[in-house]
């Protein structure tokens, strides 16, 4: 299949190439006969008549000759590309399709023929190669969701195994953090016992 859509990609990139190089000849010869015929046209120059004439067969010429190197690249690689690519393609169809309706006037159903037969290789070029998918991001669990880890950033030695608050503090729910040792003396709540010796009497 791979094979198949090389040689489909090297044979619309050859007919696209010969297309361009067609157009942009054609526009340089009518440009100079244009100009030695000293036409005009609505008011405009005969200068004026030559540059969008030659003009125009360069961008569309070059536009042509674009996406014929661009297939010629996909045929190499067999990979079409990214949006861009698409884009070029994308305009080399919509100027094919234009080219076909002006051919079947001016020189017949066979030149309007083979530019549809060129239009029909980009297109299928096109959706033989599908685009590329994006790839899927890692997967972060939000808390409070099932799955999602526990957060352990807050989590402090002896707290009862119990997160701590925002600011720090520890909850005052939490258990003991261990056993019950002797009380001391002088702490908050507690009696203190006086012990008075005999000799301090």
């Amino acid at each position: 299949m791979n094979r198949g859509r090389r040689i489909t990609a090297a044979t619309a990139a050859v007919l696209v190439l010969c297309e361009a190089v067609a157009i942009g000849t054609a526009q340089w010869l009518m440009g100079l006969v244009a100009r030695a015929q000293r036409m005009s046209l609505a008011g405009l120059s005969t200068d004026t008549i030559v540059l969008i004439t030659w003009l125009g067969g360069a961008l569309l010429g070059g536009l042509l000759l674009a996406c014929a190197v661009l297939l010629l690249r996909t045929a190499v690689r067999d990979r079409l590309g990214g949006r861009p690519v698409r884009a070029v393609l994308a305009g080399s169809l919509v100027a094919n399709a234009l080219l076909a309706i002006v051919a079947v006037g001016m020189f017949g159903w066979a030149a309007f023929a083979a530019a549809m037969a060129v239009f029909g290789l980009v297109l299928l070029v096109m959706t033989a190669y599908p685009p590329p998918q994006r790839g899927a991001g890692a997967h972060r669990p939000v808390p409070g969701r099932p799955g999602a880890a526990p957060d352990t950033a807050d989590k402090r030695p002896g707290d009862g195994g119990r997160a701590g608050s925002a600011g720090g503090a520890p909850d005052p729910t939490a258990g003991p953090a261990g056993p019950a040792g002797p009380a001391q003396p002088g702490a908050a709540g507690e009696p203190v016992a006086v012990v008075v010796s005999a000799t301090d009497r």
